[in-house]
């Protein structure tokens, strides 16, 4: 099972947290680094994601600061976004860093974070939405000049370009534990669990590869996102059972946070984790 390293851009994160993070992923030669995404959460949701580093510009920081490590997002909330504009800013992405980026997706669950971006009229369809910006995505990235018919987007007079480096192949990752979730990540590249025990990323796999099967495609890849405390690294027999245990489940990437690491200890951590894997 490989890593990656979650860059803390929410909960109180910092840029020195940031950097020290995506620093010492590249150090220890870990495959990518991750960001949340939340632009204006309501104050019921605001200790987790009230202070937050925008998403995309994140990594658009970090992917020029480091030259060798992926960068992804786990995940962008797509439906409350303008799925043009998305496509151009992760086109032009994956330009600047050069064919690292990853596309990790969600529909969103924070209804008033919808409203107070003034697109409410979204939530309850939010599903849909996303389904078609990811179509979308695709026809604009391959550079086809043909017209583009959705539901929610139609294109007949248009030029896109550069196109990026991985043209319509930049890898898309689905996030979300729904049903409908799944069955999205089914027929996508990879799948992003995040709050996920072991044990259910197994049942959630399990799925997965029945929908698979269905759909004439192998599994996708399989993320799960995790959090690791100072107190856990305090016990590296119990750390190293718990990631052994998603691989078990069928974890091919373990992306992992340090919630509340002091930046300066942020290094000493990761590298625990690397050797106790």
């Amino acid at each position: 099972m490989r890593l990656a390293a979650a860059l803390p851009n929410m909960a109180g994160g910092s840029l020195a947290g940031i950097v020290a993070t995506a620093a010492a992923a590249e150090d220890l030669g870990w495959e990518s680094v991750w960001v949340a995404d939340h632009i204006l959460v309501d104050n019921a949701s605001a200790s987790q994601y009230g202070h937050a580093f925008e998403a995309l510009e994140t990594l658009a920081f970090v992917a020029g600061r480091f030259r060798r490590v992926g960068i992804g997002t786990a995940v962008l909330v797509v439906p409350m976004r303008d799925p043009v504009v998305l496509a151009r800013q992760l086109a032009t992405l994956d330009l600047l860093s050069e064919g690292r980026l990853t596309v990790g997706v969600g529909v969103g669950w924070v209804a008033g974070e919808f409203r107070n971006l003034g697109a409410a009229d979204r939530f309850g369809r939010r599903g849909v939405l996303l389904d078609e910006a990811l179509r979308l995505w695709r026809h604009l990235w391959s550079g086809s000049q043909e017209p583009f018919e959705g539901r929610f987007t139609q294109l007949v007079d248009f030029a896109f370009a550069p196109v990026p480096p991985q043209g319509d192949r930049i890898p898309i990752w689905v996030g979300g534990s729904s049903p409908a979730a799944l069955r999205r990540a089914s027929t996508a590249d990879g799948y992003i669990a995040t709050r996920t025990d072991a044990a259910q990323l197994a049942e959630r796999v399990a799925l997965l590869d029945e929908m698979s099967v269905a759909n004439g495609r192998g599994r996708p890849i399989i993320a799960a996102r995790v959090a690791v405390t100072g107190e856990e690294l305090a016990a590296p027999d119990e750390v190293r059972a718990r990631i052994a245990a998603y691989g078990e489940a069928g974890a091919d990437l373990l992306i992992v946070g340090l919630p509340g690491s002091p930046p300066d200890e942020v290094s000493d951590r990761l590298r625990l984790i690397d050797g106790v894997r």
